[in-house]
């Protein structure tokens, strides 16, 4: 036979409360169905089947008026950059 009872758990979890802009500080807002992904990344290494390794530098969040200002001092310094437009 088993004896139950009933007990209540508690259950922290780590939640993303808000995003603040890595250059000027702003919150960066986030609605349900509005798209902000910002990923500067740069990687280099080594890439085998059994595994590898590697180094990178990145700015992952940034606001859209950070980002057009990044871009532009990018092509100031002449880099191309590239513009796009997706759809689904």
């Amino acid at each position: 036979m088993n004896i139950t009872k009933t007990i209540t758990e508690t259950v922290e979890r780590l939640v993303i409360e808000k995003t603040i802009c890595d250059k000027c500080g702003i919150e960066i807002m986030r609605e349900d169905w509005y798209r902000h992904d910002v990923t500067f990344m740069a990687e280099w290494g080594n890439h085998y089947p059994e595994g590898g390794w590697g180094e990178g530098l990145k700015i992952e969040h940034l606001c859209k008026e950070c980002v057009h200002n990044a871009f532009m001092i990018l092509r100031e310094n002449g880099f191309t950059v590239k513009e796009y437009e997706w759809n689904w």
